[in-house]
């Protein structure tokens, strides 16, 4: 039998290393990037919320005729129709309920909240308490 170099005794003694390396390393790597997956599209998501609800109370300050189905939809039509069904957004507060009759100077608040749902299944775990994404804007009524 010849004798073999000892950097080859070591790569034929350590076959199952690399894949027994691999099978500890891999859920963690794959929790991490799921992790990172769900909170950008948490942040982007929380993000586009503010951005439409502050269209909305822009709206509804410089607008002499509104209601609470106007907001509604100004609040709806500032989302990204990708997201589907609107009914995920819930308008939780608009005051006041239709334009202030004392003139200009009156706060306009506009309130919206979405449940969050997660993409990756059984991921929704460590979110349980965080499922409901909200945003708030407030502007002063200008007519």
């Amino acid at each position: 039998m010849t004798c073999l170099p000892p950097c080859l005794h070591r790569i034929r003694g350590s076959k199952g290393q690399a894949l027994v390396e691999l099978a500890l390393i891999l859920p963690i790597l794959l929790l991490l990037i799921l992790g990172v997956i769900e909170f950008g599209r948490a942040f982007y998501m929380k993000n586009t919320l503010t951005n439409a609800v502050r269209h909305a109370a822009r709206k509804a300050a410089v607008n002499t005729s509104w209601n609470q189905n106007s907001i509604r939809f100004w609040t709806y039509s500032a989302v990204p129709a990708s997201w589907g069904n609107t009914s995920v957004i819930t308008l939780a507060q608009s005051s006041p309920a239709s334009p202030p009759s004392s003139g200009s100077g009156a706060d306009i608040t506009v309130t919206a909240k979405l449940k969050f749902n997660t993409i990756v299944p059984h991921f929704s775990f460590p979110f349980k308490n965080y499922t409901t994404i909200s945003a708030q804007a407030t502007m002063r009524y200008e007519q």
